[in-house]
């Protein structure tokens, strides 16, 4: 039982009660001891007061000595379960009147009151202790056997209680078992309490953002697949070609379109593998100087391009930081700047600059060439997109700004595209500034 939370609850308000019950019997029984004994008290202190008036008066009207008075006034009044004694200063009895039951073998039980009576007398009056009363005695004891009743009483409502304030939970259970991959993302079970509401909309967020995975990552498989499917059937053909070639010269023309193909399908896997590694990736959260990225991208496309390409700009200052993976800003960089390359063509012009712009830093790629369609700029960062008017000229699998957008977005930036200021294409995308 105590492996589930109602069973928890249950054991939890067991231990609440048992303690609030033992607490309330250890004070109602030490607070009731107390305020007893001291109403006893008094009550034996104005007795023996009242007796030792009793007395003088009795031996002023005989003439007596105050002990010969109080035989006289003790035959006259004999109080019941009480025991009065007039004794002198060094507590020998003298006078006495009453019994009472156990008196002498054990005093523990009594109590006491004196007070000054004449000259060199005491009078004391004795009675039972009042705890050990029976009427007493049987009012602690049913107090405290109403303990385990109470304690059992309050498990069972408190039982009940919590059974009915966590029915919301089970209830939620319950949802979250119908749910589906195909069904409506969402709880739906209206939770009251404010406690389980709350867990109930982080519940529905999370489900929320999971519905949104899911359909993203069904579309890809789709695209991905799709994209995969034409370059496998054109594979398929150019090898049943070549099965089919009679003369040397056919099969190596075959063979190199083979080549080609299987470069395209090895940079459609590779952006492939780098786009689900650029969203699912640990990502570490380390300074990065985006000046150098920009350099480096610049330099290594600069390799790329060989002597009979013109160099690419960069405008950046010495040091802008940022946080997050090197390794992934390094190459969402490197794919913007290639793609410049790709569309500007090896004698067109590229620039980089880097700037912080309202607590930002900004990475912007313009290039002279043909530039993107207006219509077309909010796409050029899907995945697969490629755009018509330069689909047939270009190479690619329209992945490369899908993994910028990817990277950028993880680091909690930005992504747009525009026309540059000298006719072409500017990529731009910002990132929050360390």
């Amino acid at each position: 039982m105590t492996r589930t939370l109602r069973g928890r609850l249950v054991l939890l308000l067991g231990v609440v009660v048992a303690t609030a019950c033992v607490s309330l019997v250890a004070f109602a029984v030490v607070g009731s001891a107390v305020l007893l004994r001291r109403e006893q008290a008094r009550t034996l202190r104005s007795m023996a007061q009242k007796q030792c008036e009793g007395v003088t008066s009795e031996a002023r009207e005989k003439g007596v000595e105050l002990p010969a008075g109080a035989r006289e006034y003790f035959e006259e009044t004999r109080p019941d379960r009480l025991r009065l004694e007039l004794t002198d200063r060094p507590g020998t009895v003298l006078v006495f009147s009453g019994d009472l039951d156990g008196w002498g073998t054990n005093e523990g039980r009594f109590r006491a009151r004196s007070v000054a009576c004449g000259d060199g007398f005491v009078m004391r009056a004795i009675a039972r202790d009042v705890l050990f009363e029976p009427s007493v005695l049987l009012a602690g004891v049913i107090l405290i056997a109403a303990f385990p009743l109470a304690l059992a009483i309050g498990m069972m409502l408190g039982g009940v209680a919590i059974g009915r304030a966590l029915r919301p939970l089970d209830d939620l259970e319950k949802a979250a078992t119908r749910l589906t991959a195909t069904s409506t993302l969402a709880l739906g079970v209206g939770a009251r309490p404010q406690e389980l509401a709350r867990l109930e909309r982080s519940f529905d967020d999370l489900l929320e953002r999971l519905g949104a995975a899911l359909a993203t990552e069904r579309r890809f498989t789709q695209e991905a697949s799709h994209e995969l499917r034409t370059p496998l059937t054109v594979l398929r053909g150019r090898m049943e070609r070549l099965a089919q070639a009679g003369s040397e010269e056919e099969r190596g023309q075959h063979i190199a379109a083979i080549a080609r193909e299987l470069n395209a399908l090895e940079t459609l896997v590779e952006a492939l593998l780098l786009l689900a590694r650029s969203e699912d990736a640990p990502l570490p959260r380390v300074p990065v100087n985006l000046c150098d990225l920009a350099r480096s991208a610049a330099r290594r496309q600069g390799v790329l391009d060989g002597t009979a390409g013109r160099p690419i700009e960069v405008e950046a200052p010495d040091e802008l930081l940022v946080r997050g993976s090197e390794e992934l800003l390094d190459r969402a960089i490197g794919n913007v700047v290639e793609n410049a390359r790709k569309f500007a063509g090896s004698s067109g012009r590229i620039r980089v600059r880097v700037e912080a712009v309202a607590g930002r830093g900004v990475i912007s790629v313009a290039d002279d060439g043909p530039g993107i369609a207006s219509e077309a700029r909010s796409q050029v960062f899907d995945r697969f997109f490629r755009d018509a008017a330069h689909r047939q000229s270009s190479n690619g699998a329209g992945l490369g700004l899908a993994v910028v957008r990817s990277i950028v977005l993880r680091h909690g930036g930005s992504v747009s595209a525009g026309q540059s200021e000298f006719g072409g294409a500017e990529l731009r995308f910002e990132l929050p500034l360390l």
